[in-house]
């Protein structure tokens, strides 16, 4: 089995209908009913926790990683507002894992890696 992949874009003002939006569209899109990561890519003005708590409120447990963004780029064009999700929904036997490193800008680049 393949890797499935579903993105969902949205650029709704609102950071919880633009988050429901994207994460719903980026399930449909993944042909999966099994998510194993989720990528968030938001305009700054997306960067509040309600963003995550609601893709994690849709998605059930899975591992999440958000970022922030000046801009991304899609099949659809160039937002420089707005919202992606990519869903990711991996093959029996591939396994992945996250860690968040605390207070990164005090830790020299060695340690941070750790």
């Amino acid at each position: 089995m393949a890797i499935q992949l579903g993105i969902g874009i949205s650029t709704d003002k609102n950071y919880i209908a633009a988050a429901k939006e994207a994460a719903s569209q980026a399930a449909i899109n993944t042909h999966s009913t099994k998510i194993d990561l989720a990528l968030v890519y938001g305009s700054i003005e997306f960067s509040h926790p309600g963003v995550l708590k609601t893709i994690s409120s849709l998605l059930g447990p899975t591992h999440i990683i958000g970022c922030s963004t000046l801009a991304f780029i899609s099949n659809q064009g160039i937002f420089k507002h707005g919202l992606a999700v990519m869903l990711f929904s991996l093959p029996e036997g591939v396994f992945l894992n996250t860690a968040c490193v605390q207070d990164i800008s005090k830790k020299s680049t060695v340690n941070a890696g750790e």
